[in-house]
């Protein structure tokens, strides 16, 4: 309660333009001065879990957990903050559960005072996202870029639009954006995040033009490398493509049930001719209606969403023969051929 009126006074907030949190600044407030510590994990951890968390923190250390992300605040004049960040991360993982990992850590700038210590909290959070910018570190701390600024690749970005549009692969133009965004912004993740927000307001704004409603999102906080962030951008651009596609699936019965058989029943041995013996029609008829309705191939479909829970599979930590095996493929060299051909890499340097 204040000592004026009898009122107690509002929280004081984390200025949300600085640093994106509209909750009250933590209370009581941290021993100031003092660093923020931002860590991300591999996967969200249950409120039990980040109590188990706080609980093994030190007396000089607070914690926040806010799901993926976890919020420590060490007071200036302990340790050096990376080591410990080091002594951290030793700590805490022997806790986590088995889904789950240290990713990435950023360290904030030092914080004398209430609004210092958003800004601590702001650049802590970039360092932890620049995982796909530096991804041979795992504790970072952010650099502003300071020179010249390159454009929006714009051009890249119309030529993914355009395959979009006409049916073509996606995966060779998602992954060139990917790569001039990644090269474009000299290693800010500032200026990396805001792009991803053209990136998906640019999906989202030629998905409108066709009448689909779809705001598409991508979370740095959840891409630790290059490979990640260029997944997840073909990700979305697959699912732009489906509705950017001239004739939807819903537009014909036969393809939406070969489409939903193919997604619940992906590792077993779906054959054309079989699926089509289920749906009492020829596989010639299948085929093509398919190919017409969807711009690929039955096996080529099956194939792609095959890779794609392969893809996750492999980056929860899966072995290449046990995530082959999980999706449909008996053998797994095969499995590698193929899977380097859809990405472009090995399927071993798609595990974490």
């Amino acid at each position: 309660m204040s000592a004026a009126g009898g009122r107690a006074q509002p929280p004081q907030l984390w200025p949300s333009l600085c640093c994106g949190m509209t909750s009250g600044l933590p209370q009581p407030l941290p021993r100031l001065p003092a660093r923020v510590v931002v860590v991300l994990l591999s996967a969200p951890l249950s409120p039990e879990e980040g109590e188990a968390l706080s609980a093994q923190a030190g007396p000089e250390l607070r914690l926040e957990c806010y799901g993926r992300r976890v919020v420590c605040y060490c007071p200036e004049g302990t340790a050096e903050p990376l080591e410990t960040v080091g002594r951290l991360l030793a700590e805490w993982t022997p806790l986590l559960p088995g889904r789950c990992r240290l990713a990435r850590a950023g360290v904030g700038e030092p914080a004398a005072g209430p609004e210092e210590l958003a800004e601590s909290y702001r650049t802590a959070r970039l360092a932890a996202c620049s995982g796909p910018l530096f991804p041979q570190r795992l504790v970072c701390r952010y650099t502003p870029w300071t020179g010249e600024w390159e454009s929006y690749p714009d051009q890249a970005e119309a030529r993914l639009i355009r395959a979009l549009r006409s049916g073509e692969d996606t995966v060779q133009p998602a992954g060139q954006l990917c790569a001039r965004l990644l090269s474009g912004c000299r290693g800010d993740a500032a200026i990396l995040e805001g792009w991803l927000e053209l990136y998906c307001a640019g999906l989202r704004r030629a998905c409108g033009q066709v009448g689909a409603d779809w705001r598409p999102e991508l979370d740095l906080e959840a891409c630790f490398t290059p490979r990640e962030l260029s997944r997840r951008m073909e990700e979305l651009a697959d699912r732009a493509a489906g509705l950017l596609a001239p004739d939807s699936r819903a537009d014909h019965p036969l393809v939406a049930r070969t489409m939903a058989i193919v997604e619940s029943r992906y590792p077993e041995p779906l054959k054309l001719e079989g699926v089509a013996r289920e749906q009492f029609v020829s596989s010639a008829y299948l085929g093509r209606i398919f190919h017409a309705h969807t711009g690929q191939t039955f096996r080529d479909y099956l194939t792609r969403v095959r890779l794609g829970h392969a893809a996750r599979l492999l980056e929860e930590g899966a072995s290449v023969s046990a995530a082959a095996a999980a999706v449909g493929y008996e053998d797994p060299n095969y499995f590698s051929r193929v899977y380097k051909k859809q990405f472009g890499y090995p399927p071993k340097e798609g595990r974490r």
